[in-house]
């Protein structure tokens, strides 16, 4: 089902780590910015568990694919920022991402890249 969402500014559209119902919703920008941020790894320059911007989305833009594709938890997270309109697309439960988006049989989704 494809909806139209709004969310406030600085509110997590999706969160690192999700991996249940939530990893199996996608979303599109239609108007405005988004901010992806992953937890840092620990280590030289980077404070343990700190949230760190890995990059910025605009107006055509999509996200939320690679749970989908990829059947894993959320890579990271991704914040609204000055987007005053989402689509959020989600699939049903029992629906495999890979007959969902191209409507073939395969036994499996893809594997990472």
């Amino acid at each position: 089902m494809l909806e139209p969402r709004t969310y406030a500014d600085g509110e997590a559209v999706i969160r690192e780590g999700d991996a249940d119902h939530a990893a199996m919703r996608f979303y599109l920008i239609v108007k405005g910015t988004a901010v992806a941020t992953q937890r840092a790894r620990e280590g030289p320059g980077h404070a343990g568990g700190a949230a760190v911007a890995v990059g910025t989305m605009r107006e055509g833009a999509y996200f939320g694919e690679l749970a989908l594709l990829r059947n894993a938890p959320r890579a990271a997270t991704a914040r609204q920022r000055f987007a005053e309109h989402f689509y959020r697309l989600e699939l049903r439960v029992g629906h495999r991402p890979a007959q969902t988006l191209t409507g073939s049989s395969l036994d499996q989704t893809p594997a990472p890249l």
